[in-house]
């Protein structure tokens, strides 16, 4: 029933007393109402109403300035993913003319150089897309990334890549260093060993990352950090460094050939 005191208060359901405004944006949308109820029926004045209307401002307030703040982050995640694929077309084009410039040099040394740098544009190339797959996220599963990046290697180097361990998650600080040297071992151990090839990653203290082969092995007494054979080693040293971590080298625990293994503290 309507109150014969004020057309704007009225009852159902037994209340007796209903008084609101609309939820109205900047451009004219009605969202709802901000209302209050009451079983008592009771008068209202119009300095009551105007201060019902003062309280829907501040609600549109924060419900505008909460969508304003919405709309920055998904533009602002709009504009990333725009730079990540920009950065990859670029990583990719610079790989495509080192390659076709190593094709063209007429010194062996020379376009054995730029095929080398060629290779190593790429990889950063292939973890920064497989890296990029979890922009939004603070820490990722170490092991479902290194899954990704392996069977990308894996169809590359023609070579099967088995990917094994713990499924914690790592800050997204460390995914890059440790896509890096996964590359950079997988792609040593498709080069130098034989076989199916290993990547596991363990953590608990200390986080245990390691690349294994079924090759011929390691020559005796060989020591990663004074490895003047390549540039891969020191590549990895320095990755591994970046993790606070120390690279070592021996052999396969599960039977034959060689084992690299980064070992870092947990974060």
């Amino acid at each position: 029933m309507r109150s014969l005191a004020n057309p704007l208060v009225a009852g159902d359901f037994g209340l007796r007393f209903y008084a609101g405004v609309p939820l109205r944006t900047g451009d004219g949308h009605n969202l709802g109402t901000l209302c209050v109820i009451d079983r008592e029926a009771r008068p209202i004045d119009r300095e009551q109403i105007e201060d019902l209307k003062d309280l829907a401002s501040v609600v549109m307030d924060q419900l505008e300035l909460r969508l304003s703040a919405r709309r920055a982050v998904a533009k602002a995640e709009i504009m990333t993913r725009e730079i990540d694929h920009r950065v990859m077309n670029s990583l990719q084009f610079i790989s495509s003319m080192l390659a076709m410039q190593s094709r063209a040099a007429a010194a062996p040394e020379a376009a054995s150089q730029l095929e080398i740098a060629a290779s190593r544009v790429a990889a950063v190339g292939r973890v920064h897309r497989h890296f990029s797959l979890d922009e939004a996220a603070a820490s990722v599963s170490c092991v479902t990334y290194l899954r990704r990046l392996c069977a990308d290697l894996s169809g590359i180097l023609e070579t099967p890549i088995e990917v094994e361990g713990d499924d914690g998650k790592v800050p997204t600080t460390q995914v890059q260093p440790i896509g890096l040297i996964v590359n950079e071992l997988v792609v040593n151990a498709a080069k130098h060993g034989a076989g199916r090839i290993t990547v596991s990653y363990r953590c608990g203290d200390e986080c245990v990352l390691s690349v294994c082969d079924q090759g011929k092995g390691l020559r005796r007494g060989f020591d990663p950090a004074k490895s003047v054979a390549g540039l891969g080693m020191k590549v990895v040293g320095v990755l591994a460094k970046q993790l606070r971590g120390k690279l070592t080298a021996g052999r396969n625990p599960a039977g034959r050939g060689a084992c690299f293994t980064v070992t870092f503290p947990a974060e």
